[in-house]
């Protein structure tokens, strides 16, 4: 785990390697609302319904990560907001509501460009500890 300094204090973030799962899930997601737009406004239900479920299956892969049972605040909420997108997909699937996607999109992405920031930040680090000079201990 790396280490940033925030303040008086530092964030010990997740490894690089799954921040970069969890973008790339986030990736899927607005991918697929963004595609799913397109489809609800060209009339292609069968394409419209194949985008909104690779969304619906990324945000639950995303779920997953949710430690069951957890009562934390970020759990809660974050649980919250993934069954919210959740809700407008099946929303917009069966109204064929642009706008439901459009809302799904407008809650889901500035988490993730937070998911994204996060790993740029840990990249960043990992890449200073590896080049920091080390001290061979005899």
């Amino acid at each position: 785990m790396s280490r940033i300094p925030v303040a008086d204090r530092h964030l010990v973030l997740p490894r690089v390697e799954d921040l970069e799962i969890v973008v790339m899930l986030f990736d899927r997601v607005v991918d697929s609302l963004q595609t799913a737009i397109g489809h609800c406004r060209a009339g292609d239900i069968e394409a419209r319904c194949h985008a909104l479920t690779a969304a619906a299956e990324a945000i639950g892969d995303l779920a997953e990560g949710i430690e069951p049972g957890s009562a934390d605040e970020w759990s809660t909420r974050t649980a919250a907001l993934y069954a919210d997108i959740l809700r407008r997909i099946a929303i917009a699937n069966t109204r064929n509501d642009a706008d439901q996607i459009g809302h799904a999109l407008r809650l889901v992405t500035p988490v993730h460009l937070s998911w994204r920031t996060l790993l740029a930040r840990a990249e960043q680090s990992r890449l200073t500890e590896e080049s920091a000079p080390r001290l061979a201990v005899a």
